[in-house]
């Protein structure tokens, strides 16, 4: 289970800290689930859970992320026993637009026995202010492995670092 994003409210009693629930008839409180089709095919549930409270029904209330507390939750249920691997990997994308602009922040991430891979990039009314990556791929080769190492650093569009390279290991030899 992730839990990527959540508050509370809490209020201080002596030297104690409670949590506040807030009016549970104003709260929204919604889950939902990936298809049976798409479980069966790929072997995992996907579920999401959200929940806020309904300013709308609310008088004189503060902003909205601080109306109540709020969460939002993503899970994932093995639904195929027989299924041993998975290839875990997340995008994120972040686009915010104004009349001053827009900003555009971007991460993927992706995590096997055989690849490891992290990108983050920033744009700023579409110029490219930064870009990073670093990754690892293993290969197997006869008698080893092979190893590709990657980091690369961009600012303001211009190349500040790249390393790359192969390392092999042949450690099966020296045992």
């Amino acid at each position: 289970m992730t839990n990527f994003c959540s508050s509370e409210l809490l209020v201080k009693r002596g030297d104690k800290e409670e949590p506040q629930v807030g009016d549970s008839s104003k709260r929204v409180d919604m889950s939902i689930c990936s298809w049976p089709t798409i479980d069966k095919t790929i072997g995992l549930k996907v579920c999401t859970e959200y929940n806020y409270m309904n300013v709308t029904r609310m008088d004189n209330i503060p902003y909205f992320l601080v109306a109540g507390p709020a969460g939002f939750r993503c899970y994932l249920h093995k639904s195929d026993p027989t299924a041993k691997d998975y290839v875990q990997t997340h995008n994120v994308t972040l686009l915010l637009q104004s009349g001053a602009g827009t900003v555009l922040a971007r991460g993927k991430y992706k995590n096997t026995p055989d690849e490891k891979f992290i990108q983050v990039a920033l744009d700023i009314n579409n110029k490219k202010h930064f870009d990073a990556v670093a990754s690892i791929k293993r290969s197997r080769i006869k008698n080893g492995f092979s190893y590709n190492p990657l980091i690369y650093l961009g600012v303001n569009n211009d190349k500040v670092l790249k390393f790359s390279g192969k390392l092999i290991d042949l450690s099966i030899y020296t045992r």
